[in-house]
């Protein structure tokens, strides 16, 4: 399996799991993520997210964050198990750009799936 299937299983696997309770909050956040680090950048993307969840338990900014890392280890990135603001902050340029392109396409892959269950998550 590529790289990218890998994430695409994990992506998967990780929109699936979310309860109907929760998913509508999640489905949200999930469509409007890839942009948010389109037009703000990784750094400050993440680090809302990050400020959202600690705003209350379980929240699906939270879950969702969760869910990014884990497809990103899924991707096999060696960066996947280290803060990504911290290690954003810290990096140079082009490993910036790495970072934020494969975060787009973690965050992609979570939108996409988090999608198709749309209609799925959200009739019962």
């Amino acid at each position: 399996m590529n790289i990218q299937q890998l994430m695409a299983q994990e992506a998967f696997n990780k929109a699936k799991i979310r309860s109907s309770n929760e998913f509508e909050n999640y489905l949200s956040f999930a469509r409007s993520f890839p942009s948010l680090i389109h037009s703000c950048g990784l750094v400050q993307a993440v680090s809302f997210a990050k400020a959202k969840a600690k705003t209350k338990d379980n929240s699906p900014h939270g879950n969702y964050l969760s869910d990014l890392k884990d497809v990103l280890k899924a991707g096999k990135f060696e960066f996947a198990s280290q803060d990504v603001v911290d290690l954003a902050r810290s990096a140079d340029q082009s490993k910036y750009l790495l970072l934020s392109r494969r975060t787009l396409e973690a965050a992609i892959w979570l939108k996409r799936y988090a999608e198709a269950l749309e209609s799925e998550k959200t009739k019962s």
